[in-house]
């Protein structure tokens, strides 16, 4: 079984992933993004996962949040 990784979006896809939980994400997205309401924690999807997209991410993490 495969935990839930959280990373940090934007409407263009993944801005930073690791393997985070949702708390560690959120701290990321307050510590480095505190004043841009466009940015937001969102799960990373298995295709992401797999593949280490770069900042790119993919539609399915954008579409999944």
């Amino acid at each position: 079984m495969s935990a839930t990784e959280y990373g940090v979006f934007n409407d263009e896809g993944i801005l930073e992933q690791d393997m985070w939980s949702r708390d560690e994400a959120l701290a990321t997205l307050a510590a480095r993004y505190p004043d841009d309401p466009h940015v937001y924690v969102g799960e990373v999807c298995g295709d992401c996962r797999a593949s280490e997209h770069s900042l790119d991410g993919c539609e399915a993490c954008v579409d999944n949040d």
